[in-house]
């Protein structure tokens, strides 16, 4: 039960089938313990999911009451502190840790070693995409890359050509599927760029990282971004989509609480990888090379509510998320879905049929083509790849936006003032999550 709402920790039955790429629709899941193979082929991959031996991976009721008690019931609450830096219960718990470290295995495998369908969506995106920044003036590109060449950034210390650079390895090697260049450190990027458009139509008053870039330069920029989408014969992402997909996927859709309870105290913004720190272990035991892995990004740290901290055991870093919501908006879009149905489409089809009620079996996503089901899970799939993989947030963080992504809505079962830690905070986010990425993972190139 969780502790919180009284509710079953575990997602309705029908959540994991989500995930389901077309070969694993027809087997059963199956699960196995961290092991130190290198990455299966994307085939194989669910019989070769890596993660740490969990011993309960969504505790009984029983065991968390027990492990909250061990944590925290024989603490004075009132000798806390408000807010805490998340990333402290991975020090104090080891359920929390354990999840940490599965998510941050799942999502840098995905980013070190994609499967073909990904490789494919990026490429076909990072096409468009090159096309499209190649026109941008010098300043333009500086402005659309401010956060990820910032101080901040994953590129922190490049010029702004490496993100045209970047474009160009992505989709010239990953769109044909060959062997090439394209690192996972071009994945990431080329993903955070995507992220970064997203961020400038959808959520324009964003300053985390983006610092360099002036009100003036963002609408500047946006304006000709629009221009170049139209003349690409692609849908802009218009007012009447971005207030649809704000109501439905952005940070304060799925963290309604997130205001009240997550602040940014001073910090020397200390370089991270992976949730709560633990990309560098992950990436020494995936056995890559230090100059290929995945640079550490500094950004700010976030303290969250003690109590919202201490009341799941998934991990936190920093509260709900709209970024998996801009991203994927985005990619829609590069994908040359029409404007009525970048991010929102599936959900929407599926609110339709449940009102019409002409189809009382009808599942999420099932009008779409099984390769359009496998291309759909394999864009959620890299976006929370790169937001997982770098250490931005946890599973449960993002777990809401997946959800809607794929044609479910968390706010059916979950109330107004609540967000997805209240029913999927104690392991079933990871579960999930991990799910989903597992089908994702290619073969070592």
């Amino acid at each position: 039960m969780n502790p919180v709402s009284g509710r079953s920790v575990s997602p309705p039955a029908h959540l994991p089938s989500v995930f389901q790429n077309e070969k694993s629709a027809t087997a059963p899941q199956t699960s196995s313990n961290h092991t130190s193979q290198g990455p299966s082929q994307e085939g194989e991959a669910a019989k070769q999911a890596t993660k740490p031996t969990i011993q309960t991976t969504i505790p009984t009721a029983q065991h968390i009451i027990q492990f909250l008690h061990r944590q925290g019931s024989q603490v004075d609450q009132s000798t806390l502190p408000p807010f805490v830096n998340p990333a402290n219960r991975s020090i104090e718990s080891q359920e929390t840790r354990a999840l940490a470290y599965a998510q941050t295995i799942a999502a840098r495998k995905v980013l070190y070693f994609p499967g073909k369908t990904l490789r494919r969506e990026m490429g076909q995106a990072a096409s468009q995409l090159y096309k499209i920044v190649t026109q941008l003036s010098d300043a333009q590109v500086a402005a659309l890359g401010a956060r990820l060449l910032g101080s901040q950034g994953l590129l922190s210390g490049c010029a702004p050509k490496e993100l045209v650079n970047i474009l160009n390895r992505v989709k010239d090697v990953e769109a044909s599927l060959s062997q090439g260049r394209a690192t996972a450190t071009d994945r990431a990027a080329f993903l955070e760029i995507m992220s970064s458009m997203g961020s400038l139509y959808l959520d324009p008053e964003a300053k985390l990282g983006v610092e360099t870039r002036t009100k003036e330069q963002a609408e500047d920029l946006r304006n000709r971004l629009t221009e170049l989408i139209k003349e690409q014969g692609l849908s802009p992402i218009t007012q009447d989509v971005v207030n649809r997909v704000r109501n439905a996927g952005s940070s304060s859709a799925v963290g309604p609480q997130k205001k009240k309870e997550r602040v940014r105290p001073p910090n020397d913004k200390p370089p991270r990888a992976g949730v709560h720190d633990l990309g560098d272990e992950v990436d020494s035991e995936l056995g890559i090379d230090q100059k290929m892995r995945l640079p550490k990004i500094r950004w700010d740290v976030a303290h969250i509510s003690t109590k919202r901290v201490s009341s799941h055991v998934e991990p936190l870093v920093g509260h709900m998320s709209g970024s998996l919501t801009e991203l994927l908006t985005v990619w829609d879009m590069l994908s040359g879905h029409p404007g009525k149905d970048l991010y929102t489409g599936v959900l929407d089809a599926h609110r339709n049929v449940r009102e019409q009620e002409t189809n009382p079996t009808y599942m999420p996503m099932e009008h779409l083509s099984r390769e359009e089901r496998n291309a759909r899970h394999a864009r959620v799939a890299g976006a929370c790849a790169m937001i997982i993989g770098c250490g931005y947030h946890g599973a449960v963080e993002l777990a809401e936006g997946v959800l809607l992504y794929t044609g479910q809505n968390l706010r059916d079962v979950i109330s107004k003032d609540e967000d997805a830690a209240h029913l999927l905070g104690n392991g079933a986010a990871t579960e999930l999550i991990c799910e989903l990425l597992k089908n994702y993972v290619g073969e070592a190139r």
